[in-house]
């Protein structure tokens, strides 16, 4: 069984409770080594996404939609909030149109990919005449 990152809810004397990717409570005994895995996983994710703060970054859902915006901030089961946001929606015949949102927040479990936008490129970027198949949801 694969073991994804996971969200500490309580602890008592022997046993840590971990959001499981089924999206049950589990329990791992804290000299669990898979609780160690998850702890690592989490701190690693953490730190990456805290050098894109402030930054612009693109995010692609497990849905296969593509949001690009500022990092403000995000949580430990990586929901993060997006400000002077927008949505690129790719089409084989129109181009790439792009949908302002402004602030946005998107749930953590339905992120596939993020990554940091490199803004001089991006900004030489002709979107009306690039044109690409839509992406498709991501399949675990």
């Amino acid at each position: 069984m694969k073991y994804h990152l996971a969200l500490k809810v309580a602890t008592s004397s022997s046993f840590t409770y971990l959001k499981c990717p089924q999206k049950v409570l589990c329990m791992l005994k804290i000299t669990d080594p898979r609780f160690f895995s998850f702890f690592y996983e989490f701190v690693v994710m953490a730190s990456a996404l805290e050098q894109y703060i402030n930054h612009t970054v693109s995010i692609i859902t497990a849905d296969g939609r593509n949001f690009i915006g500022t990092l403000k901030g995000f949580d430990q089961t990586i929901n993060v909030i997006l400000d002077e946001s927008h949505e690129r929606v790719f089409s084989t015949t129109t181009g790439i149109e792009q949908i302002v949102l402004g602030l946005h927040i998107i749930r953590g479990d339905n992120i596939a990919v993020i990554g940091q936008i490199d803004e001089t490129i991006d900004s030489r970027l002709d979107f009306a005449n690039i044109r690409g198949e839509p992406l498709g949801p991501v399949v675990h």
